[in-house]
């Protein structure tokens, strides 16, 4: 008896769940580089909708002595939850990355190890329903690779297609091909193949993926190009690369078909050279608008932490000059490439040098202290946080052990350590400015919100509906006119209630509903009210009520039952005999009669209050009123509509 496993049903899940189609280049240059290669290609393939893949690495042995954990190299490549790589120290060691190579029509191989005098190959047509346990992937060996990859792979060749092969002739094989493996996917499932693998435009979005998202990208590899980094952080970096870079080229069939070298190491901005427009760049306190900034600081740090090594690296260009200089990142109105600039903003997790997600809401952490409002300042800069991370199994985001980590209070304080004696060394002046000038300005921008939320109320009292209550011996308090309170006022209800419920005569006929509250507080129960006014500061003849702009039984009522005695509302819900009420503490009560003057419903009552889980019950009844019916029926009220508040456009257009 053996378990049983769907290979079709794993790779359909692997497939579905990628976020993005170039993750399998992603996967296959992770590979590429754990595999020692110095040199990769990458074609897509127009005539195919698919792509070309060779990397110069040891390729995939099927030799016992080469055996992970049990496992052939060449067995795993095919196989699900088979790896061969170490967690910690190599990418992609959850061994189900480059299986998004099977989301294709045809699949096909080309390898050869050290010290094999051929080369091996296999063709798999539709292998996401084909590969399962029994099948047989045994490779076939041709000494004659060229001529396989021409008439078996890529036969009938375009005009596409065919300087491509070309290239990978008998030269490229004998030449460059001794070790390594090459991988031909056609009719990829991806439903915009243009989109995402064209490089016949000036904005590429594969080879803007390679560049940001690819182990190609490490975040530690810093080009020889002064970027402002201190050399000794450059060496610090570098040192925990286990790889060297390899020569990564793309097809690009523009004018003259032929490869190019993408550069290795993510793509910081240079320092700015001498006599050029940034280089008398003004600081952050000294640009007019900091949007328009375009300084520039460099900061980096190691650290262990439990035993593990992290790197910290701070790369800060205004938002101008970032903007200007990444010419191909996709903005507010610009598609582009389709890469986001945006996403390569603010604080960034990587794994092992590869770029993993976004993740601002680490600035969420109290632990960062005054640091928390660089969270206000993102478009400025690019913050990774790199690590043996542990991630989820399409290695888009963070695995739990992960958002574990980064909320741990002792690994957060030495990330604000890094950034405290960044901003008090002798290049600490940008970040310094820049944290002193955002807190300034979100201070100014709470002012703004806070006078245009006050101004918003000003002029909407005008939109408001008036009232105005004729009151028995109270001349003063029946030629007031009062605006209705508009949602979320529910403290200017329970002001209407107490004023009015003060100047109820004891013989008024709807007395029992107008509770005077003695008392009023925003936290917890709204008010305390007289039940006896001969005794009204007795515990026992207290009532509680509470206030509420809107009742209604969708809501859940945010106290308990079991200690309310009133609710006051100034809108309530056609609420019908017999609906429930739900309180966040389990209990829940009953609609029951309605509660009516002169024949006009002005409340209900909740009844039979009792606990979810049973057994615990409450023998009461909660009045639920209407204030605005409750003043209506207790006394002569007129009403008059609001007056409509002018049309702001035309304010505007008139000044």
């Amino acid at each position: 008896m053996h378990p049983e496993q769907s290979f079709e049903h794993v790779l359909r899940e692997i497939s579905v769940n990628r976020a993005d189609p170039c993750e399998l280049i992603r996967e296959l240059i992770s590979n590429s580089y754990d595999a020692g290669a110095r040199n990769v290609y990458i074609s897509p393939l127009y005539q195919h909708r698919g792509l070309l893949y060779f990397d110069d690495g040891c390729g995939l042995s099927q030799t016992e002595a080469d055996k992970t954990r049990g496992v052939l190299p060449y067995v795993a490549f095919f196989s699900i939850g088979k790896g061969t790589k170490t967690a910690g120290s190599q990418i992609g060691y959850k061994c189900q990355g480059a299986k998004l190579c099977f989301a294709a029509k045809r699949f096909s191989l080309i390898t050869r190890c050290r010290g094999e005098a051929a080369w091996r190959w296999k063709s798999i047509d539709n292998p996401k329903s084909t590969l399962n346990e029994k099948y047989d992937i045994s490779p076939a060996e041709t000494t004659m690779p060229w001529q396989t990859l021409a008439d078996n792979i890529l036969k009938d060749a375009d005009n596409l297609t065919q300087p491509l092969l070309e290239h990978f002739a008998e030269p490229f094989f004998r030449g460059s091909f001794l070790t390594g493996l090459m991988i031909v996917i056609q009719d990829f499932e991806v439903d915009d193949f243009e989109k995402y693998f064209s490089l016949s435009n000036p904005h590429s979005y594969l080879l803007e993926y390679v560049k940001h998202y690819t182990a190609h990208a490490d975040v530690r590899r810093i080009s020889s190009e002064p970027h402002g980094f201190r050399d000794a952080d450059v060496l610090m970096l570098q040192e925990h690369i286990a790889s060297a870079p390899v020569s990564l080229r793309l097809w690009v069939s523009v004018d003259k078909p032929r490869f190019e070298v993408v550069s290795a190491g993510w793509p910081y901005l240079a320092k700015p050279k001498a006599g050029s427009p940034y280089s008398a760049a003004k600081s952050p306190e000294e640009v007019p608008r900091l949007r328009d900034g375009t300084f520039h600081a460099r900061h980096a740090e190691s650290f262990r932490h439990e035993g593990r090594l992290y790197n910290l690296i701070l790369a800060i260009d205004g938002k101008r000059r970032a903007l200007d200089e990444y010419t191909n990142l996709s903005r507010q109105n610009a598609t582009r490439s389709g890469v986001s600039f945006s996403d390569q903003r603010g604080l960034i997790l990587s794994c092992l040098g590869v770029r993993v997600c976004q993740y601002n809401q680490f600035f969420d952490h109290a632990g960062l202290g005054t640091w928390q409002d660089l969270n206000k300042a993102i478009e400025h800069f690019t913050f990774f946080i790199d690590g043996p991370l542990d991630l989820v199994t399409n290695r888009n985001y963070p695995a739990q052990t992960t958002l574990t980590l980064l909320r741990d209070a002792k690994f957060v304080a030495k990330v604000v350590a890094f950034l405290d004696r960044a901003a008090s060394d002798a290049k600490g002046t940008v970040l310094k400015e820049l944290l002193n000038r955002v807190k300034r300005e979100a201070t100014a921008h709470k002012e703004e919100e806070y006078v245009a939320q006050t101004l918003a109320l000003k002029t909407g009292l005008a939109a408001r509906a008036q009232f105005c209550a004729a009151v028995p011996d109270c001349t003063p308090l029946s030629t007031r006119w009062f605006v209705e309170p508009s949602p979320g006022e529910e403290h200017f209800v329970g002001a209407l209630y107490t004023m009015f419920a003060s100047v109820v005569g004891a013989s008024h006929a709807l007395q029992s509903y107008w509770t005077r509250p003695l008392t009023f507080k925003a936290r917890g129960i709204d008010a305390l009210a007289c039940g006896d006014e001969g005794s009204f500061v007795d515990p026992k003849s207290t009532l509680c009520i509470e206030y509420k702009y809107s009742f209604t039984s969708d809501n859940e009522y945010n106290h308990p039952l079991t200690v309310t005695d009133r609710i006051v509302c100034w809108h309530l819900d056609d609420l019908q005999e017999g609906l429930t009420v739900q309180d966040s503490f389990g209990y829940r009560a009953n609609v029951g009669k309605a509660i009516a003057a002169d024949g006009k419903k002005i409340g209900v009552e909740l009844n039979d209050i009792r606990h979810t889980t049973g057994g615990r019950e409450r023998d009461k009844i909660i009045p639920v009123v209407s204030l605005r019916n409750l003043l209506t029926a207790s006394f002569d009220v007129k009403w008059r509509p609001p007056v409509m508040a002018p049309d702001p456009a035309k304010k505007k257009k008139a000044k």
